[in-house]
């Protein structure tokens, strides 16, 4: 029989024990390990999202910590704590919303009463729910008593937004961070919660419900209690009714006409769904889900149904259509719709977002083949430069000419040999080239190379390398040639074997081959000019007699 409760079924589902939560486990398990081993502190914080179990965790763990003979950390529920505690909760355990007494007032009536002892039990628990919305005022009134309360006295303060609260607040309280809970796990309690009261609803539509609570079992409890007041068995399409959203079908569609770049079938279903009532920033936002599940359905390859809280054949038909797509197709469309649906709502016309955004999606994304043309270009020429020129020929397959050397000059004009080659078709790519004659490359660009790799690796080296000028390689080394004014910042690289290390490989990498790092002097260079006189300037400019030279050994 369908129940006729007047009450929601948030409400009558509320967890009434650890074992009862839902996707937090963990902070499950170390509220009770305190109840167990007798460890309860004097002041908590739960934070996470809205409908994630804080305050129902807070007065399960608030009957635990007074529960007389408790089971595994679990309230037990029949002792006379249990009982006095379900029959009379507002007396020991004192609910405050933060929303409308978060003035200094309100929290100095809360430190009057906190002296007093608890009625029944052994400690009397105030759980501050939006304990965000308390003023900076009222939390400075509150600081001393948080820090030190009577030994009778726990808080528990619960808030969706923890990083509006004071670092002295902070670090006066256990905290404990609250997620979301898995959409799969929210559909499993819902089948339950639909079997109990006789609700007929089928598990696509169960789904649907757990993706659109967000995370939160309160929300996804209330939505159930929405399509249950309509009458009938809850179906998919009930469920997008109460929420407004698009059918899987029409997202598919819309999806499949982006694959082929069709953007007259892609405008013609976007149409066609506004005019049915359905809202454009919704069908947005349904389209940057549905390429985020492709995105998913490309990653993984167990366990997909889980994650997207969709039946095994859905999951599959997810998983069919992502090949459709690359994955930075995908990641762009995901932007676009994603836009789409944050900026649809300022529009003149509420369609205007939506078809941009599908227009872009049908049309070939440019500036991804520009990119990708250049990194390629750019990797081709680094593998040129890499190389020595070869002196053979160069031979590409499917090509019946060969390179061939000319033949020498006469005597009289001796010139270098020439070489001819044949076309090389642009579609064939670096590693069908068997062999590469190479540009020559002029030895001062390589040796800026080497510069750069040096002021990456050792920047200070490369302040004493920049004083040296590069002359060339000859004899299997690298010359740098240092004036005379230059001669410490030789001798700072000369001297030290680790600088000639450095800088040798930094040759072997720009270079393509191992050469040694030879430091000359330069023979052109002008000596370095005498350092002034200055008693000598001096005297010349007021005269011996007007000027004492006073000795002074003291350092600067």
């Amino acid at each position: 029989m369908p129940d006729s409760s007047p009450i929601a079924l948030y409400r009558l589902w509320r967890s009434k024990r650890f074992s009862d939560q839902v996707g937090q486990d963990a902070i499950s398990s170390a509220l009770r390990a305190q109840v167990r081993g007798d460890t309860i502190t004097h002041a908590y914080l739960f934070s996470g999202p809205r409908g994630t179990g804080k305050t129902s965790t807070a007065r399960i763990f608030a009957r635990a910590m007074n529960c007389l003979q408790p089971e595994d950390g679990e309230p037990c529920g029949r002792c006379a704590a249990c009982e006095f505690l379900e029959n009379n909760e507002g007396i020991d355990i004192i609910e405050l919303d933060a929303a409308s007494n978060n003035g200094v007032e309100a929290i100095r009536s809360l430190n009057e009463r906190v002296i007093y002892a608890p009625n029944f039990v052994k400690r009397r628990v105030y759980i501050v729910d939006e304990a965000h919305m308390i003023t900076p005022q009222a939390f400075n009134a509150f600081l001393k008593t948080l820090e030190e309360p009577p030994l009778h006295a726990v808080f528990i303060l619960a808030t969706t937004e923890p990083k509006k609260l004071p670092e002295t607040i902070l670090s006066r309280c256990q905290w404990y961070a609250f997620h979301r809970i898995e959409p799969g796990l929210i559909a499993e309690r819902l089948e339950l919660v639909a079997r109990a009261h006789g609700i007929p609803a089928s598990e696509s539509a169960l789904g649907l419900i757990a993706r659109a609570a967000d995370g939160g079992m309160r929300d996804a409890l209330s939505l159930l209690d929405v399509c249950r007041s309509i009458g009938g068995e809850i179906t998919e399409e009930t469920v997008r009714a109460m929420l407004g959203a698009a059918d899987p079908q029409t997202l598919f569609t819309l999806a499949e006409a982006c694959a082929a770049k069709d953007a007259s079938a892609a405008l013609t279903l976007v149409n066609s769904a506004f005019l049915s009532g359905l809202d454009p920033q919704e069908l947005a936002s349904g389209m940057a889900l549905h390429i985020r599940a492709l995105l998913v359905a490309q990653a993984i390859t167990d366990g997909l149904p889980r994650m997207l809280a969709v039946t095994a054949d859905e999951a599959e038909r997810y998983r069919a259509q992502s090949s459709r797509f690359r994955t930075d197709n995908l990641l762009r469309l995901l932007d676009l719709f994603s836009q789409a649906g944050q900026t649809n709502k300022w529009n003149a016309d509420p369609r205007l977002s939506l078809e941009t955004a599908v227009l872009r999606a049908c049309v070939p994304d440019d500036s991804l083949q520009l990119e990708e043309m250049a990194a390629r270009i750019d990797a081709l020429e680094r593998m040129l430069a890499s190389q020595p020129a070869p002196a053979s020929t160069l031979a590409i397959p499917g090509e019946a000419q060969s390179v061939q050397s000319a033949p020498p000059s006469p005597p009289v004009s001796p010139v270098s040999p020439a070489l001819s080659t044949s076309p090389v078709s642009r579609s064939e790519t670096p590693s069908d080239i068997v062999e590469t004659v190479a540009p020559p490359v002029d030895p001062k660009k390589l040796w800026v190379k080497v510069n750069d790799i040096i002021a990456r690796s050792k920047p200070g080296l490369m302040a004493q390398l920049r004083r040296g000028v590069f002359t060339g390689t000859r004899d299997g080394a690298a010359h740098v040639s240092f004036s005379p004014d230059a001669i410490h910042q030789a001798d700072y690289i000369r001297n030290n074997p680790a600088n000639i290390q450095a800088v040798e490989d930094a040759i072997e990498q720009a270079f393509g081959s191992r050469m040694r790092l030879s430091i000359d002097a330069d023979p052109g260079a002008p000596a370095p000019a005498p350092k002034p006189d200055i008693h000598q300037q001096a005297f010349d400019l007021f005269s011996r007699e007007k000027v004492e030279v006073v000795e002074n050994d003291a350092p600067f």
